[in-house]
């Protein structure tokens, strides 16, 4: 049958087959028990594994069950990481087992000539690789689970970024997520309705290996002192976020229980009486999210899409714009993104939207500009934020007349302390050079009179 006569869903399902013929001549086709026993080896009696339900919840089981709850289903993903309590958020990661390398929209020629470019030594060789339907999953495992504690997550974040980095010079299509993301289940079903396989196709990989294959340094920060009493300002801050809660000002003593109080409670005060969060930056402004909401319609990229959705609703939160617009915004954009049928491989899965929209809550307030831009496929606009829509010559004028008044504010509360101090005792005592306070001296005297 030309391939001019088959429908999509078809097309699809033989390239996944090219796939795996491509993939079994590099690598040992694994089991899905196979798999998870080399990716999770070192989990310890009474840890469990993070099973994600697409758009509906959280479920954390024990390694054996998870496989039972698993298999057969289009809807669940699992992350290479565990919890603490069980509870699937970055601040609560405590075991990193693998890293992985998400990229989009491979077809088998694509596929061939990337396995040539990984037996050339281009790419680290990964530990696994899985078919996940219209893209491929590289899984470099660890020889020992990372303990991902505070000094040693931005470790492995670099580590990720710089692994990202290194297949994004010649892969336009590498998906970057975070060190915890969780990924389609091997033995569960791909879009198109096959079985996801994985191939065993390496050896495992330490941090600092890894690191050196892309040219990075894995480098571990020492721990912080935390044995000593809390700072005036952890105090500070701890009694504020007390006060917005309304409970009664404990008596914050050492630094761990100050500390603690503060990360459970930080988040009160990013949050208004209404219920929206508070905008505290110039450049989060309605009109940032509205100039986003149209990009996300018009220049989102397949492999971009439930991504893209995601940073649309941490935008949403940093503008102040509430849940029920961005909700409805998004509700619109997936439908006219399923009307427009020519421009994608595969539909979009409006499940997804449940999902996205859980990054409407203050703990992603702090997502940073990068971040927002891989997950969106696309930079915004240089120093738009910075200048607040005006030109450079405007800006540099602006900075210019900012640093006069600052400096002609400066010596007028000197002077005004000092009303028979010299220029010269001026220059000495404030740290300003003699031709600054020569130029404003006149200008600074005058206002105290």
């Amino acid at each position: 049958m030309a391939v001019s006569v088959l429908n999509r869903t078809e097309l699809i399902r033989e390239e996944f087959a090219e796939k795996n013929d491509i993939l079994a001549e590099c690598g040992e086709w694994l089991s899905p028990w196979d798999f998870y026993d080399l990716l999770f080896e070192g989990i310890q009696d009474g840890e469990r594994v993070m099973v994600i339900e697409a758009g509906k919840r959280f479920v954390s089981l024990p390694l054996e069950q998870m496989l039972e709850f698993s298999l057969g289903r289009d809807d669940v993903y699992i992350s290479p990481a565990i919890y603490y309590q069980n509870r699937y958020k970055s601040s609560f990661l405590d075991k990193l087992f693998a890293i992985a390398v998400d990229i989009d929209n491979v077809y088998p020629r694509m596929l061939s000539r990337l396995m040539r470019s990984v037996s050339n030594g281009e790419y680290p060789i990964p530990t696994m690789i899985t078919n996940s339907g219209n893209g491929v999953h590289f899984y470099y495992v660890f020889t020992e689970p990372v303990r991902t504690y505070r000094n040693v997550r931005d470790a492995a974040r670099d580590l990720y970024d710089a692994l990202h980095a290194f297949f994004g010079e010649g892969l336009a299509l590498t998906q970057k997520h975070w060190i915890g993301q969780p990924y389609r289940v091997v033995g569960g079903l791909t879009k198109a309705g096959d079985t996801t396989t994985a191939y065993l196709t390496g050896d495992k990989w330490t941090p600092e290996q890894l690191a050196t294959a892309c040219n990075s340094v894995w480098k571990v920060e020492a721990p912080a002192d935390r044995s000593g009493p809390a700072t005036d300002k952890m105090r500070s801050f701890a009694a504020y976020l007390a006060e917005l809660k309304g409970v009664t000002v404990p008596d914050f003593e050492s630094f761990n229980e100050t500390h603690d109080f503060i990360r459970q409670n930080r988040t009160f005060a990013k949050v208004r009486p209404d219920g929206n969060f508070i905008n505290d930056s110039p450049r989060c402004t309605p009109k940032w999210y509205e100039e986003t909401r149209s990009r996300v319609l018009e220049e989102t990229q397949e492999g971009h899409r439930y991504s893209s959705l995601m940073a649309l609703c941490v935008i949403a939160c940093k503008c102040g714009v509430s849940k029920g617009n961005v909700e409805s915004d998004i509700d619109m954009i997936s439908m006219l993104w399923r009307q427009d049928k020519g421009r994608w491989r595969t539909p979009f899965n409006r499940q997804n939207i449940p999902s996205a929209l859980r990054l409407y809550r203050p703990e992603y307030l702090k997502v940073r500009r990068e971040t927002l831009e891989d997950w969106l496929g696309w930079k915004f606009p240089k120093n738009s934020c910075k200048r607040n829509g005006r030109s450079q010559a405007e800006h540099l004028d602006r900075v210019a007349l900012g640093k006069k008044n600052n400096s002609v504010f400066r010596l007028e509360a000197y002077f005004r302390k000092n009303p028979d101090a010299s220029q010269r005792q001026a220059a000495r005592e404030t740290g300003m050079s003699r031709n600054t306070i020569a130029k404003y001296y006149l200008w600074a005297k005058s206002l105290i009179k």
